[in-house]
């Protein structure tokens, strides 16, 4: 109930039915703090991200690899990647999908060249890149002289 009103961008009913369930004694799972994050996000209240973050530390879902993803995306898109990079980096091993969220966070307002530090990073682990990878790195280049390196990065892997 609450992914559904969150993505028909019913935040204060979201916020409520979250609310409610917290004071109800039912304990949120990580896909319930997912979603609380995404509208969080989504109405750009940086407050409720880190109010929503702390509830995930209480609940000891901070290792978790889907709120995990959720706040690193959340705190990227609002401009916090300082933060969003810290979550990243307490996952002992990040999946695909967290990998992908940190590249495309440092899109946002951060020198293009910490994504490709990243994906170096990613890669030297043995992480394999996928369509999404490309994508985050390519939606921080904000100079065309730069599109020759991510060509160049992507044709090792095609």
């Amino acid at each position: 109930m609450i992914r559904a009103y969150a993505q028909e961008h019913k935040f204060k009913d979201a916020f409520y039915l979250f609310t409610h369930m917290h004071y109800s004694g039912t304990p949120p799972d990580n896909c319930t703090y997912a979603c609380i994050i995404r509208a969080c996000t989504e109405r750009t209240d940086s407050f409720g991200l880190r109010i929503a973050h702390g509830g995930v530390i209480v609940s000891g879902l901070e290792f978790d690899l889907v709120t995990s993803s959720a706040l690193v995306s959340g705190y990227s898109k609002l401009g916090l990647v300082d933060i969003a990079h810290t979550v990243f980096d307490g996952i002992c091993e990040p999946d695909l999908v967290l990998w992908n969220s940190m590249i495309a966070g440092h899109g946002y307002g951060r020198p293009w060249c910490e994504s490709l530090k990243l994906f170096s990073k990613m890669r030297k682990i043995g992480k394999d890149p996928d369509g999404y990878t490309f994508v985050g790195l390519i939606s921080g280049v904000n100079d065309p002289r730069l599109l020759g390196v991510c060509r160049g990065e992507f044709t090792v892997y095609v």
